[in-house]
């Protein structure tokens, strides 16, 4: 696994406990196109998603009644597995070093009190990029289902750090949409559960 990448508010949101659940729209892994391809011939990156992620739920389904053969279950993990969070970390100087900060808060990443050395040529470091070491959020994953994501709850909305369905699905659209993924596609999604450690 390797971890779970979260927006600025959406890190906020995990470390003041208002957040223990996200949605990731269910990408075909490279295992799961030459499936599709070779079953169903040329598809859509919609359509490959919605075949994907119907496999992922039969791959879901086959794995609770015990067959561990299934090759593609959630990138993110299993419930029971331990991950992490990935946010964006930025440049500062501190201490007469060039030190890193954690984009969301502006706290500064320390170990023992140390300031850590910003070592990227680049000015931001996105969160997909944060390695593990310097992450602040362990995540224990407690659940682990495929859903369409308009079939997401208010309570679910709670969940993942929202007052509300409708708040939820727009900052959805906001983070997703030019990717192809807004919320009128209503494309299948990986429901994770966690808890913050």
């Amino acid at each position: 696994m390797s971890g779970i990448p979260f927006s600025a508010d959406m890190v906020i949101a995990n470390l003041e406990g208002r957040k223990d659940m996200t949605r990731r729209v269910v990408t075909p892994s490279r295992y799961m196109r030459k499936y599709a391809v070779d079953r169903w011939g040329g598809m859509t990156v919609i359509e490959l998603n919605n075949a994907a992620a119907t496999a992922a739920q039969v791959g879901i389904n086959q794995i609770a009644a015990g067959n561990e053969t299934w090759p593609w279950p959630c990138p993110y993990g299993k419930p029971g597995d331990t991950t992490y969070g990935k946010e964006a970390l930025i440049p500062t100087f501190a201490g007469g070093v060039e030190a890193i900060m954690y984009a969301a808060d502006k706290s500064f990443v320390t170990t023992n009190g140390a300031y850590h050395v910003w070592q990227w040529k680049v000015r931001t470091l996105p969160s997909i990029f944060m390695p593990r070491f310097l992450s602040r959020l362990a995540l224990i994953i407690r659940e682990v289902r495929v859903e369409r994501l308009l079939a997401i709850t208010d309570g679910d909305a709670r969940r993942e750090g929202f007052a509300d369905r409708e708040h939820f699905l727009a900052y959805w659209d906001k983070l997703n949409g030019k990717r192809g993924f807004e919320s009128k596609v209503n494309p299948w999604v990986w429901v994770i559960g966690y808890e913050v450690e």
